[in-house]
C-alpha cells in the first residue's frame, strides 16, 4: 500500500495518446470496425452486439476550446464511435444493416468466430450527435459498403 502511494505521488502523465472527445459536424466518413462483443442488455436481457469502429479518413473541423474560447481544429481521424445492436427480435433489422453493408452473409455471423474475419473491415459510417448520455457523442446511424 506505501509502494503504491508512493508510485501516485511521483506520477508523470503520459498525454501521447490523449484523444479530443469534442463532437463533430455529422457526416459520412470511412470508418473500419475495431471490436465487435456480444452482451446481454441489463433491462431485458436481449443479446446484443457492441460495435466499435475508428475513423479512417482525415475530417477537421474547429473545436471551441473551453479554456480560452478561441477556435482550433481538430480531426475526425483516429476517432472512435460504437454502435450496440440488438441479436434478436425487431432490433436486430440494425445488425442486418450493418452486416450486410460489411458484406458479411447475415447467416454466417456468429460470435466469437466472426470476429476475427470482420476486423478491420471498411464500412461508410454517417452519424449523429447523439446527446442523450453526460456528454454529446458522434453515433453511427447509417452503414454503406466500402468500395
Amino acid at each position: 500500500m506505501a509502494d503504491e502511494k508512493a508510485e501516485l505521488m511521483n506520477l508523470t502523465p503520459d498525454f501521447s495518446e490523449s484523444s479530443d472527445f469534442a463532437v463533430w459536424p455529422s457526416r459520412t466518413l470511412l470508418c473500419s470496425v475495431q471490436g465487435i462483443e456480444g452482451f446481454l442488455s441489463k433491462a431485458s436481457k436481449l443479446p446484443m452486439v457492441k460495435w466499435k469502429f475508428r475513423v479512417e479518413e482525415a475530417y477537421e473541423y474547429d473545436v471551441q476550446d473551453p479554456v480560452s474560447g478561441k477556435a482550433r481544429k481538430s480531426d475526425a481521424k483516429g476517432r472512435f464511435m460504437f454502435r450496440n445492436t440488438p441479436a434478436k427480435g425487431p432490433g436486430a433489422t440494425f445488425l442486418g444493416q450493418v452486416l450486410d453493408a460489411l458484406r458479411y452473409p447475415r447467416d454466417k455471423f456468429r460470435l466469437p468466430d466472426s470476429k476475427l474475419e470482420l476486423i478491420n473491415r471498411k464500412v461508410y459510417i454517417t452519424d449523429e450527435i447523439d446527446t442523450s448520455g453526460d456528454s454529446p457523442s458522434n453515433r453511427p446511424k447509417t452503414f454503406k459498403p466500402a468500395a
